[in-house]
C-alpha cells in the first residue's frame, strides 16, 4: 500500500512512464532490527521546480495514522513533554536546486552543552489505538539503546591510549560526555624514537585532560621470542595482561579500546584467510568481560572527520604503512579491490556479521545443551560416557566445543581414539590431560608431579603429603577389614618405610593369593580407570610393595597369628 502511495506522489511531478519500482519490500538485516525497505524513483520534468516536488511528497507515505497537525495538538495537549522532531522531514538543499530530505517519525535529540539525551518514542494515534500495546510498543524501539547500553556515566574507565587517531578520537569524546577515566599507554619498543615520541606525547596528552596517565615498557620481541609467537601476538598479550592488572589496582570499570568499524571489516577478512570457524567470522565484540570498544559503530573516514572538525593532534604510526602486516596488506590492497566490485562492501559484511551472530547465538545454543546432558563432574574434573558422545552428530563440531576450552586443537586424533574405541589412550594439551576408558572420557587438569619418594620412620604419627595417612602401632591385634585402613605385622618392615607412585613392571603379592601379580592387571582386575591409575601410591618397606595404598595389601605382611605387634595405616579420605 505504502509502494503504491508514493508511485502515486512521484507521478505528480514525473515526466511520462517514469515512475518505477526499484527495489520491492527489500529486507536488511541491523545489529538490532529487520527492515523492509522499497525504493521508487522518477525523472521530474525540466520545467518543474524543486519546490513543487517537495510539495507534492510531503507528507510521505510511510507516515501513515491521524492528520498530523492535529497528532501534534494532542500531544501538546496531553503529553508532560515535548517530542521534539516529529512527523516531518529533515534534509538539504544545495545552491543548484539538488536536495535529499528523509522523513523523521520519531527521534533521539542529545544536548553536547548539557549532557542531556531525550529518547522520544510512540505509536501511531488512531481511533482504534489501545494504550497498553501502544506502550508495549514503545518499550521494544527504544530497548536496543539500553541493551547495547556498554557502561553507565558513574562508571569509571581506564582508556588504552596509543597516540593513534583511533584513541584520541575517543578521548576526547570520553572527555567530552564528562567520564571519569584514567590513561594506560604501553611502549612496546617496537620503533625505536618513535616509540618513546609516543609514549612522551600520551604522558602531555594527560596533563591537558587533567587525568592520571599509566604507562610500562615492553621488550616486545624478547617476549616473543621466548614464547614462540608472532611479534602482533606478544604485543596483544602484554597490553591486555598489564591492562586488566591496572584495572585492578585502580578499581576501574572497564577498559575502553578504540577499535572502530573498519577494524571488524578487517578482522573479518584475517579470520577467514587464517580459517577460523564461525566464531572468527563474528567480527569484534562491543563488549566481553571489562573490555569495552565504544567506537564499533564508526568508520574510519567518520573518526578522521571528528578529529579533523575538532583540531585534534594524534600520533601517525609509521608501521602502519607497511604491507608485510596482514591487517595492513587487507586494508591497503585486498577491501580496495573488493570494493571495486562492491563499493557498498563494508555495509555488507556488517550485515553478514549480524546474520551469523544470529545463526551462531542459535548453534550455541543447541551444543550448550547437548554439552550439558552429558558433561558429568568429578572430583578432578569431568567424564563423559563415551556412548553419549558418539550419538552425537555431526560429531566433529562437538569435539571442537567440548574440548577446544580446555586447550585441545588436535581433534582429528580424538576423532580417531573415539572411532577406534582405543582404551588407555592419553592426550595432553598444555593444561589438562584426556584419557580415554572403557566407556569414559576423563578431563583433569594436569597437576604438578609429587617428588618420587616419601619416607615414613618408625616413630612418625601422620603425614599430609602426598597422602593424608595416620600410623599406629599396637600390641593389641585386632585387625580393621575397612578398605582405608591397612594392618601389617610390624615385625616383618623396615623402616623408614617409602610411599611412591606406581610404576610400569610394579608387582605384588595381593591380600589372598599366593603368587605375584602386575599391578597393571591388578587394576584391570578391580576396573580401575585410567585416572584413578594416575593417582596410586604405594607404601614400600625396602624394594618391597606392602600397600597399594587404598586398594590392597600385600599377603606376605598381613597379621597372622603369630604376629606380636601390629602397624596400622589408616588413609584419610
Amino acid at each position: 500500500m505504502i509502494v503504491d502511495l508514493v508511485r502515486n506522489d512521484l507521478s505528480k511531478t514525473a515526466m511520462n512512464s517514469s515512475v518505477k519500482v526499484d527495489k520491492l519490500c527489500g529486507v536488511y538485516t541491523f545489529n538490532n532490527i529487520h527492515q523492509m525497505i522499497s525504493t521508487i524513483s522518477s525523472e521530474v520534468h525540466p520545467s518543474t521546480h524543486f519546490t513543487e516536488v517537495i510539495e507534492t511528497t510531503f507528507p510521505m507515505g510511510s507516515m501513515t495514522g491521524a492528520p498530523k497537525i492535529k497528532a501534534m495538538s494532542l500531544i501538546d495537549e496531553y503529553e508532560c513533554s515535548s517530542r521534539g522532531l516529529f512527523s516531518g522531514s529533515i534534509g538539504y538543499i544545495t545552491p543548484q536546486g539538488d536536495f535529499d530530505f528523509n522523513v523523521v517519525i520519531r527521534s533521539l535529540i542529545y544536548n553536547k552543552k548539557t549532557k542531556y539525551l531525550s529518547v522520544s518514542v510512540g505509536g501511531a494515534i488512531t481511533c482504534n489505538s489501545s494504550p497498553q500495546e501502544e506502550y508495549e510498543e514503545c518499550l521494544i524501539k527504544i530497548k536496543p539503546i539500553f541493551e547495547n547500553k556498554l557502561f553507565d556515566k558513574k562508571a569509571k574507565i581506564l582508556l588504552a591510549l596509543s597516540g593513534g587517531i583511533d584513541s584520541i578520537c575517543l578521548a576526547d569524546l570520553l572527555f567530552s560526555l564528562g567520564y571519569n577515566m584514567e590513561f594506560a599507554h604501553c611502549n612496546f619498543n617496537l620503533r625505536g624514537q618513535e616509540s618513546d615520541d609516543d609514549q612522551d606525547f600520551v604522558k602531555q596528552l594527560s596533563l591537558k585532560y587533567q587525568t592520571p596517565f599509566h604507562t610500562v615498557s615492553f621488550d616486545t620481541i624478547d617476549y616473543a621470542k621466548k614464547n614462540k609467537i608472532s611479534v602482533q601476538m606478544a604485543a596483544r598479550d602484554q597490553r591486555y595482561y598489564w591492562l586488566e592488572e591496572i584495572r585492578a589496582n585502580i578499581n576501574a570499570d572497564f577498559i575502553a579500546v578504540a577499535h572502530n568499524l573498519d577494524d571488524n571489516i578487517e578482522t573479518f577478512f584475517i579470520n577467514i584467510i587464517r580459517g577460523s570457524g564461525i566464531k572468527g567470522m563474528l567480527g569484534i565484540q562491543n563488549k566481553y568481560k571489562f573490555i569495552v570498544r565504544p567506537l564499533m559503530f564508526s568508520s574510519r573516514n567518520e573518526i578522521v572527520s571528528y578529529v579533523v572538525d575538532n583540531a585534534l593532534k594524534f600520533r601517525e604510526d609509521s608501521s602502519n604503512v607497511s604491507d608485510k602486516y596482514l591487517r595492513n596488506n587487507i586494508r591497503h590492497n585486498i577491501i580496495p579491490l573488493i570494493k571495486d566490485i562492491n563499493p557498498s562492501i563494508g555495509e555488507t559484511i556488517t550485515k553478514e556479521i549480524s546474520v551469523l551472530t544470529n545463526i551462531n547465538n542459535i548453534y550455541k545454543s543447541v551444543v550448550d545443551n547437548a554439552i550439558n546432558d552429558i558433561l558429568e563432574n568429578t572430583a578432578r574434573g569431568f567424564k563423559i560416557q563415551i556412548k553419549k558422545i558418539n550419538s552425537l552428530s555431526p560429531l566433529k563440531p562437538y569435539l571442537y566445543e567440548i574440548f577446544s576450552p580446555y586447550g585441545f586443537t588436535d581433534f582429528e586424533s580424538i576423532y580417531d581414539v573415539l572411532e577406534c574405541a582405543i582404551s588407555g589412550k592419553k592426550i595432553l594439551s598444555n593444561s589438562h590431560t584426556l584419557l580415554f576408558d572403557r566407556e569414559y572420557i576423563f578431563i583433569e587438569n594436569i597437576e604438578k608431579k609429587d617428588k618420587e619418594e616419601f619416607q615414613v620412620s618408625k616413630d612418625l604419627s601422620n603425614i599430609k603429603h602426598p597422602l593424608k595417612i595416620n600410623f599406629l602401632s599396637s600390641e593389641s591385634i585386632l585387625i580393621n577389614k575397612e578398605k582405608n585402613i591397612a594392618c601389617f605385622d610390624f615385625d616383618m618392615l623396615n623402616f623408614p618405610l617409602k610411599i611412591r607412585k606406581w610404576q610400569s613392571g610394579d608387582k605384588f603379592c595381593p591380600l589372598g593369593m599366593s603368587s605375584f601379580k602386575k599391578l597393571s592387571d591388578f587394576f584391570i582386575d578391580i576396573k580401575l580407570d585410567v585416572f584413578s591409575k594416575e593417582k596410586v601410591f604405594l607404601l614400600c618397606s625396602g624394594m618391597k610393595i606392602i600397600w597399594v595404598i587404598g586398594y590392597r595389601i600385600d599377603d606376605r605382611f598381613k597379621v597372622t597369628s603369630k604376629t606380636k605387634k601390629m602397624y596400622i595405616a589408616n588413609l584419610l579420605e
